[in-house]
């Protein structure tokens, strides 16, 4: 498994945790379904910056020990 697959993996199961659809990720980067869909499966690569919004979007299905939120707390302080 290649850290996309890893990435797109992990934002699918903290989207699903909150109730939220694709499409509802993709309006955070006015990116349609399709393209969070290709994130999703590790067809398409994000930047560092567009994963830290991701999780400070889908905090509230995020373990609070995951790394990723240890990291954007970091970056907020």
């Amino acid at each position: 498994m290649t850290i996309q697959d890893r990435v797109g993996a992990e934002i699918k199961t903290w989207r699903k945790a909150l109730g939220w659809s694709q499409q509802d990720v993709g309006d955070l980067f006015g990116w349609n379904r399709d393209a969070v869909s290709k994130v999703e499966t590790g067809k398409n690569n994000i930047s560092l910056h567009d994963y830290l919004v991701i999780v400070r979007s889908l905090a509230e299905g995020i373990p609070r020990r995951h790394p990723a939120v240890a990291l954007m707390t970091r970056l907020d302080a």
